[in-house]
């Protein structure tokens, strides 16, 4: 099975991908020492509750308190009895944490504060990490919304213009650069190890990690081959695969917008001061965001549908710091809840200062069966997908020296000569960009 959605620019696409099947090629020893490693995790986070509970983050946050935090001490020897109480508080914590949705979004900011408030052990972190994602979609809690006066209507018009030379010029002309992507991928599909179904009722669980290198040439994509990581349920090559963070997702929704609406919607702290958070929509008959379906190697549903998300932008400089995008599905497909969050920050290439994709997220789920039945089977339990992608590791291609023309016997080229591939500030603006209607 794959699933797709997609948008085609000049550039590349913006696509998520899912397959399933294949042997796996791994030395048995060490598959036997992922099966034992993944189990335990399986147990300490998948498992829980019938029915999750839903909770605001202060909820949240009583939850953490009320398992009481590690005792600490001057010295860096942990006694036995220190040790024992941690690893019984994260077996408790973690499969809480599992049993929980969020009905406001986990921000970063608020989710350091708690692993460091509680000094919670690597079990409860990974479970906060996997609430705090699947809260990705939401707003924050409105104690955490900066009380500032909505932007004006002019403000609002040259914010969105920055934007829109942000995307289509900032993040086409990035200079030539190589990255690291980490992903984990997580599902609520039965737990099957070793042919053993451990249960079929589960939580989000992990079913897999790898990690990939990313070249971007001449504003073109082109990956390697990934490694699958330690505790990997699935075979090399398989499960969700994102591809256009790098600004072609976002350039489908500012054309797309050219004929949809948006809003102003509210301000939130950023990591350089207030962001502007608008809501947007686009219609289906203006969409070019396309959601695929395919099996074995034939496309077996092909979707054009609206779509409505939101984008987080930097007033002073209009940056797109976040975006969300959550397509609208129809009753009979195969494939629902498409969505992704993508979130840009400051990365250092060469000796100046570009803003690149730091995380993104993708969701889908799956509803009915076309990989065994042609006729979408529909699946007694749909089975949600969650990819986590991280980017580091951003090293800039070819000489990091800047060569002012006119001047290349220079032995100390002036470090403020402008790169052609990089505008030196993204609110720089072209002569007629594209502006998003307001309502």
């Amino acid at each position: 099975m794959k699933v797709e959605h997609c948008g085609a620019t000049a550039a590349s696409d913006a696509i998520l991908i899912a397959t399933r099947g294949g042997p796996s090629n791994q030395p048995r020893s060490r598959v036997a020492m992922q099966r034992a490693i993944l189990i335990g995790l399986i147990l300490a986070v998948a498992l829980g509750t019938a029915g999750a509970q839903r909770v605001t983050v202060q909820q949240l946050e009583k939850v953490l308190a009320s398992s009481g935090q590690v005792k600490t001490t001057e010295t860096k020897e942990i006694g036995d009895t220190d040790l024992l109480d941690q690893i019984n508080r994260e077996d408790s914590l973690a499969p809480r944490m599992s049993a929980l949705e969020l009905t406001e979004r986990l921000t970063g900011v608020t989710r350091a504060r708690l692993v460091a408030k509680y000094k919670l052990g690597p079990l409860t972190q990974s479970a906060l990490e996997l609430l705090a994602d699947r809260s990705a979609l939401l707003d924050p809690p409105a104690t955490e919304i900066p009380a500032l006066p909505p932007p004006d209507a002019e403000t609002q018009k040259t914010m969105m213009r920055q934007t829109s030379t942000f995307v289509f010029q900032t993040l086409s002309h990035l200079p030539d650069f190589f990255a690291l992507l980490t992903t984990t991928q997580f599902e609520n599909g039965p737990v099957i190890v070793g042919g053993q179904m451990l249960t079929a009722e589960p939580r989000m669980h992990l079913v897999a990690t790898s990690q990939r290198e990313i070249t971007f040439n001449e504003g073109r994509e082109a990956f390697d081959s990934p490694r699958v990581g330690l505790g990997s349920r699935r075979p090399r090559g398989e499960g969700l695969e994102s591809q256009g963070e790098f600004g072609a997702e976002a350039a489908i929704v500012f054309l797309d917008l050219e004929h949809g609406t948006r809003a102003f919607h509210h301000w939130e702290d950023g990591a350089e001061g207030p962001v502007a958070v608008f809501r947007y929509a686009v219609p289906a008959a203006s969409s070019h965001y396309q959601v695929k379906y395919t099996c074995q190697g034939q496309q077996s549903f092909h979707g054009q549908p609206a779509y409505h998300g939101t984008l987080s932008i930097n007033p002073a400089t209009g940056v797109l710091v976040r975006f969300t995008v959550q397509a609208e599905s129809r009753a009979g497909d195969p494939i629902t809840k498409v969505a992704s969050a993508i979130e840009y920050g400051a990365v250092v290439l060469g000796d100046r200062r570009y803003f690149c994709p730091v995380r993104s997220l993708a969701f889908t789920v799956e509803e009915a069966d076309t990989c065994r039945d042609a006729h979408r089977r529909i699946l007694d339990r749909p089975v949600a997908m969650l990819n986590r992608i991280v980017f580091s590791d951003y090293h800039r291609l070819g000489s990091e020296m800047v060569i002012v023309p006119g001047t290349q016997n220079s032995p100390n080229p002036d470090p403020d000569s402008a790169d052609p591939k990089a505008p030196e500030s993204p609110q720089n603006l072209p002569e007629h960009p594209p502006i998003p209607p307001s309502r």
